[in-house]
């Protein structure tokens, strides 16, 4: 069998994408006009099976033609012709994108490259909507989402079954309802003889001032939107401007403000998380801030060689990765892995190194001074050049600095040779000096952290360990560079009309280590640094090159180096206008048609995570129109808990610096 490489990751386009998995509700005759209208060869949807409910089909581009291959459930479980059982349709997807498993019956393989992207509209239309547009997200999702809400509540999502159209989700009478708008002729409606809408705003707009009624005469009111974390990056600019915009929960506070107030309140994200080993007795002081210890699930685990020395196992560091669980199917296959860490204590200086050596880590990124403001944020645990430390449990790892080169008191890169039982590595360290805990950083972590990707990819060796990451405690900085990275990763792989979610991308940081991203501030900066990136991204390319060889020319000349025009990113409370001056400096591009609509502004709510299924679509008719249309909602599922980890509380009303708070030492 010939396996793909890399079947899923779709290229960058400058379209609007719908990102869809893989599953469509539709017949068999409309699968195949789908695919041959919008597919190339190789592609394919899954759909329901038309002779068998139970059952599942997958239609495929041929080429000149679609083929259809039924999938059979078998004791529960999906069973492919090879023999191959699967518990989930996803698995069974990501098995045939890498497996030719299908054949005619004269021995032709059948080749199932990727699911379908479907082209959409162009995202002008959705402008105004994304603060309740809800992509990549299925009518059982939305059922789900909708099911904790008050009577009134509603969401935007794409169409599961016709590209180009739209689904309103709403709960009515404590049901949830499925309100198809369709797109004919250039305007949107919702019923085929309906009032037409050149865009969704102004169709949205409509209908939450003037309610919708079912065909027994059951109104149907858009009342609360539903806030969505989850957005195309394609879309960010939209969302930049609704975060600055005053919350109406909490009229002094912004979007931004409430949305990192739902992800400190969380009450599932409180759970108990045990963190036994760095409360030990004789582990507590080699933690730099009492209330910042490792979870015992994640944490780094020391190995010692010598049974006869007895060394502890403990350091304050903590695995960071990508989690397979359901609730993160977005970052499926992104190939980022971190160790967290606080900066080093005269005590953990040997730890630290023994840690390098034992993850054969390549690159380590420090992200504080050594003394901040007065204070010490991390002992010195490195030689100056061309000097060298013994170190480790019992010296037995030589550290040596052979190179050294710093930007503008701005960037430090380094390059360590260390060497252990006469086997020598090379370690590159990166030191990051114009971010410190009081504020985010003048200029954008993205300059420097793009060298530090490049280098780290372009000096890879056989079995790298992961990137360790520290600045002071561990968590704040830490957290915010570590959550950039993979957002930015993210996009590159898949491209601008992928969805991506802060929100989300924090919450699986702190199911591993607490208190990650601690800060609003920091938190805002997340959201700036990737809408810069993603402005960066849509240059042209003579603007690049343009800006490129400028930026050689004033290097040459001596000059100060020119920032980009992605890292102009100063997120200062100081200068942070109140929300109030922020909404009236920066329109919103939903200003662009006149609005009265109660979703211009709403509480920031989290979307949870895809699940795929068919969903009845439902449709409705206002009071003036007579057509009786009969409704029939899809049953509520049953309500999913989900376990996070706490943020660790301190344990203690002691306000010494040996803490960390809101504004310090993170």
């Amino acid at each position: 069998m010939t396996v793909n490489n890399n079947p899923t990751i779709q290229p960058i386009s400058p379209g609007f994408e719908k990102p869809c998995h893989f599953f469509y509700n539709v017949s068999g005759e409309r699968a195949q006009e789908l695919l041959l209208e919008h597919g190339k060869l190789g592609d394919f949807i899954v759909r329901p099976s038309e002779s068998n409910k139970n059952d599942h089909t997958l239609s495929v581009h041929r080429g000149d033609r679609v083929t259809h291959v039924k999938i059979p459930m078998k004791d529960g479980k999906f069973l492919l012709p090879n023999g191959e059982t699967f518990p989930t349709l996803r698995s069974l997807v990501e098995y045939i994108c890498h497996e030719n498993v299908f054949a005619e019956r004269d021995g032709t393989v059948i080749e199932m490259r990727a699911p379908l992207i479907i082209k959409l509209t162009d995202r002008s239309a959705l402008i105004g909507c994304d603060r309740f547009f809800h992509p990549m997200t299925s009518g059982k999702e939305v059922e789900t989402l909708l099911s904790k809400e008050p009577n009134g509540t509603f969401l935007l999502r794409e169409s599961g079954s016709t590209a180009g159209e739209f689904v309103i989700g709403v709960k009515c009478n404590d049901d949830v309802l499925h309100i198809k708008i369709y797109y004919i002729d250039g305007r949107y409606k919702v019923t085929m003889v309906g009032e037409a809408f050149r865009t969704i705003n102004e169709l949205m707009d409509n209908y939450t001032r003037t309610i919708m009624y079912q065909a027994n005469g059951d109104p149907v009111p858009l009342t609360y939107p539903l806030q969505c974390t989850r957005v195309l990056p394609c879309m960010i600019e939209e969302r930049l401007d609704f975060l600055k915009k005053s919350s109406t929960k909490n009229p002094n506070k912004d979007n931004a403000a409430e949305e990192f107030d739902m992800l400190q309140t969380d009450p599932e994200s409180r759970m108990f998380v045990s963190c036994k080993e760095g409360r030990k007795p004789e582990n507590v002081s080699k933690n730099r801030y009492k209330n910042i210890v490792p979870f015992d699930h994640t944490r780094v685990k020391l190995r010692t060689e010598n049974e006869t020395t007895r060394q502890s196992d403990y350091i304050n560091a903590n695995y960071i990765e990508i989690l397979q669980d359901e609730k993160y199917l977005e970052f499926e296959e992104l190939p980022k892995r971190y160790i967290s860490t606080q900066g080093c204590l005269d005590n953990t200086v040997g730890a630290f190194w023994r840690m390098v050596w034992q993850e054969n880590s390549q690159t380590i990124v420090m992200i504080t001074k050594e003394v901040e403001k007065g204070k010490i944020k991390c002992v010195k645990y490195y030689p100056e050049l061309d000097e060298e430390i013994l170190t480790g449990f019992l010296n037995e790892i030589k550290v040596k600095t052979i190179k050294y080169q710093e930007d503008e008191e701005k960037f430090i890169r380094r390059e360590f040779e260390i060497t252990k039982d006469e086997e020598v590595r090379k370690v590159f360290h990166y030191q990051f000096l114009f971010w410190d805990d009081y504020e985010c950083p003048a200029d954008s972590v993205q300059t420097y952290m793009d060298e530090v990707n490049k280098c780290a990819e372009d000096n890879q060796i056989e079995d790298c360990g992961p990137m360790i990451v520290h600045c002071s405690a561990g968590v704040g900085r830490t957290g915010t560079y570590i959550c950039i990275d993979i957002l930015i990763t993210l996009i590159k792989m898949r491209g601008l009309n992928w969805p991506i979610d802060v929100t989300k991308t924090v919450r699986m940081l702190r199911e591993q280590r607490a208190f990650m991203v601690q800060t609003e501030t920091q938190y805002r900066f997340i959201y700036e640094t990737i809408g810069a990136f993603v402005k960066y991204t849509q240059m042209s390319p003579r603007a690049r090159n343009g800006y490129q060889q400028h930026h050689h020319l004033q290097q040459q000349s001596g000059g100060p180096p020119l920032t980009p025009q992605f890292s102009q990113l100063k997120i200062n409370e100081d200068n942070h206008p109140p929300p109030q001056q922020q909404q009236a400096l920066t329109p919103s591009p939903s200003s662009l048609s006149a609005s009265t609509s109660p979703f211009s502004n709403g509480p920031a709510l989290s979307s949870s995570t895809s699940s795929f299924g068919s969903t009845t679509t439902g449709e409705f008719t206002t009071k003036t129109l007579t057509e009786k249309l009969i409704l029939s909602p899809p049953p509520l599922p049953k309500k999913k808990h989900h376990r996070f980890p706490p943020i660790p509380s301190t344990g203690s009303n002691d306000s010494s610096e040996d803490y960390v708070n809101s504004s310090q030492n993170c």
